[in-house]
Formats: C-alpha cells, structure tokens, sequence
C-alpha cells in the first residue's frame, strides 16, 4: 500500500490494542480493549451545532472515527465475538459483562445483566477463552466459558452442580434471557446455511439433528435434566393444591416430592 495516501488510522492508544475488526455496512467497526469504534470507510462526517451528523464524500480510504457511547471494549477475548439479526455479541472480561451493540442506532447493552450478573461477573475475569458462536437454527448466542476457576472466593455459594473449569451457555433472542446450559465444550462454532456447527479436536460436528442421539456432544452422551423455579421467594415453602399434567399415555408422574413437606401423590 501508499503509505502517503492515507490507508492507515490511529485509535485513541488509551482504549488498547485493536484486537477485533469487522466490515458492516460498508463501515469498519473496531473494537479496542476499552471501547468500540465506529470507522467510516470512503467516507467523512461533518458535525452540525445541533450534534447532527452530515456525510461527506473523501478520498481517504478510512474517514473518521467515532466511538459507541458506553465505557465497554472487548478486553483481549476477540474470540467471544459474534455477529447475527444486525446484532453484535461479545463479552468484556474486565468488566465481567457480555455486550450486545446494535450498530443501526448505536446503542450498547449488557445482557449479562438478564439474571446473570453476578455469573459472568465472578467468572469472566479468569477464563482463558471465551468462544462466542451464533447458532442459527435456535437463534442463540452460544459462550463457552473455559479455563476459569470454578473455586474462586468470589464464587463462593453461587456455584452450580458439578461445575468444573468449562461451560457453556446460550442466550435467547427470542426470550431476551439465558435459557440454556450446554454439555459441550467447543473449540468455535459457526452458522451455515442455518446449520450449526462446532469444532472439536480439529473435527466439525453438526448440532440439532434429528439422526444423532440427545444430549450427545462430541462422542460423549450427558444426562438432560430441566430446573423449574416455582417460588419467587424461597423463603417461604409453597402450597400447591393442584397441579395439571398434560401428555400421552407413556409417560406419567405418580408422584412428587418436596425437599420440605415430604411426598405429595398425585
């Protein structure tokens, strides 16, 4: 390249590195470690008194750049980022939050806080990776979290069973919420053709088939189980006087049993 012609762009060094650069509408976002840019390619900004923003022509390859309000970067885990339904995901370790930017109006979200804050924020600061992938058959954000450690003061009570050092989540457009915990542990993941895949020991292996067993990751098959919350307040043991059920005749629940009030027939 001309370096005399203008192909080069300085960011402000006090954000960090840039550790992440995506083409989006025929402008560059750049996400440094402390903050995100917006940075017009062929193109120049003219500010009015009124904060108005008019676009001008230029002949450099790369005009200005202009930062999302928010005091969010992507830390140095440009692997947690992923991009689908004009949205962008990806966490910010430092912060101990994942980040949702919608470019279109520029505005920056965390979701952690969807119910999940104290989650991701015990346990984001020392994972070693954090594989964001888009999972377009379930319209899911999928983080993995690996490499932390699960027996850090800061977790403390807030642990949950059988947590080791890896897990993996999904966030829910739909829901707006974390709905799902994984088995899996993958190395990335990537949508094609509204399939979606993700990369083990070198190998792709297709999710959501209708052919391959339940729950079965990798060659390795997990328990399924679904937690229920009844009770906003667990402080006080609720009383149930009835209960409906609806299903085929395969399947039947003669019984349940309460942690407090002992068994309850159905």
């Amino acid at each position: 390249f001309n370096m005399s012609i203008g192909i080069t762009k300085e960011l402000e060094p006090n954000y960090g590195g840039i550790q992440k650069l995506f083409a989006l509408d025929t402008n560059l976002l750049a996400f440094t470690e402390d903050k995100v840019f917006r940075v017009l390619a062929d193109k120049d900004a003219l500010f009015n008194a009124d904060d108005g923003v008019n676009v001008t022509a230029t002949n450099l390859v790369l005009g200005q750049a202009m930062a999302y309000q928010g005091n969010y970067g992507i830390s140095t885990h440009p692997e947690s980022y992923s991009y689908f339904r004009n949205n962008v995901y990806f966490t910010d370790a430092k912060r101990g939050v994942v980040m949702q930017l919608t470019p279109a109006n520029g505005q920056l979200f965390p979701i952690s806080s969807k119910g999940m804050s104290n989650f991701f924020s015990d346990r984001l600061r020392s994972s070693d990776k954090l594989i964001g992938a888009y999972d377009g058959a379930k319209k899911m954000y999928v983080l993995s979290l690996q490499g932390y450690d699960q027996n850090d003061l800061s977790i403390g009570s807030e642990s949950i069973p059988n947590e080791t050092s890896n897990i993996t989540l999904g966030y829910s457009l739909r829901a707006e919420a974390w709905a799902s915990r994984y088995s899996f542990i993958p190395e990335s993941g990537i949508t094609l053709n509204n399939r979606f895949y993700t990369f083990k020991n070198g190998k792709a292996y297709l999710h959501n088939s209708d052919v391959a067993d339940r729950n079965t990751f990798y060659g390795t098959a997990y328990d399924s189980n679904v937690q229920v919350i009844f009770n906003d307040n667990p402080t006080y043991v609720s009383d149930y006087l009835t209960l409906n059920y609806e299903g085929d005749s395969d399947w039947e629940a003669s019984e349940i049993i309460g942690d407090q009030d002992g068994v309850h027939s159905i």
